[in-house]
């Protein structure tokens, strides 16, 4: 006889509050996206302007790295000739620079050979010179005479012409000895000289002449000549003539000159039968 009660589903509480907590976690849905404006697609000028922008930039800032991109709508920018071109420059240096040391060390070696040769021709010549004073015989006795026999004639032709610097080029300066007709010996270059400026100076002699000379004795070194002398108002003389060579100057030079006068003419001869003397006048 009571009211009825309402049907109502109810569960136990703890269920009917894990189902309150369950429900009342999950969070709310999220709103609906908004919808998006449709894309704009670049046109075609303006996406290639930007990408050759790009492309230059990035080709600009990879000269230093060696790196250059290459896209097929731009042409590259090539930076391997340029270093080909460095490299080249700088290989051309070095080459010429190896080019230049070489040449120096030649050069070098061209004067140490020169140095060389002036050596040997230097010791050459010593030896020459060591074997010519030992062995004290001409190599050329033919050409040696006639040498001598020159410088013999030079000398009466300084003494003809009384003059002062042709008879210092006859005479040596290392050795000279001269004894004038009735004088004593007057040695050294410079007394022999000064002796010929008096004899120049004097009018007692007004000529000489050279006959008949004598090649009588004939080494490597040495060479005596005799000879006569005429004077012009004087009697005859006979002069004894001594000429050393000069290898270093290629020249035979006097070292010595005594003359003397003719006192007796005539020449001895062979004894005769009788025993006496025979003379024999001019």
């Amino acid at each position: 006889g009571s009211s009825p009660v309402p049907y109502s589903c109810t569960y136990p509480p703890c269920l009917t509050h894990a189902v309150r907590s369950r429900t009342a976690a999950k969070p709310p849905p999220p709103p609906p996206a908004p919808a998006l404006a449709p894309a704009r697609t670049p046109k075609p000028s303006n996406m290639r302007t930007t990408g050759r922008t790009l492309i230059v930039a990035l080709s600009l800032a990879g000269l230093t790295l060696g790196w250059t991109p290459t896209p097929s709508n731009l042409r590259p920018v090539r930076t391997t000739g340029v270093r080909r071109h460095r490299g080249a420059a700088l290989f051309s240096a070095a080459d010429d620079e190896v080019r230049e040391l070489e040449l120096e060390a030649r050069e070098l070696a061209v004067k140490a050979l020169e140095l060389r040769c002036e050596a040997k021709e230097a010791e050459m010549d010593m030896i020459i010179e060591k074997n010519v004073k030992e062995s004290g015989v001409a190599v050329d006795p033919e050409a040696s005479a006639a040498a001598v026999l020159a410088a013999n004639q030079a000398f009466y032709t300084a003494h003809q012409s009384r003059r002062l610097a042709d008879m210092r080029k006859v005479w040596s300066k290392d050795s000279a000895v001269v004894i004038h007709a009735g004088k004593p010996v007057i040695a050294g270059y410079q007394d022999v000289m000064h002796s010929y400026t008096g004899v120049f100076r004097s009018k007692s002699v007004e000529s000489i002449k050279c006959s008949d000379p004598r090649l009588v004795a004939l080494s490597q070194q040495t060479a005596v000549v005799v000879c006569n002398e005429e004077y012009t108002g004087a009697s005859k003389m006979v002069a004894t003539n001594v000429f050393q060579n000069n290898i270093r100057e290629d020249k035979w030079e006097l070292v010595s000159h005594h003359s003397s006068p003719v006192m007796f003419p005539n020449i001895p001869r062979p004894r005769n039968e009788t025993g006496r003397m025979a003379m024999d006048y001019p």
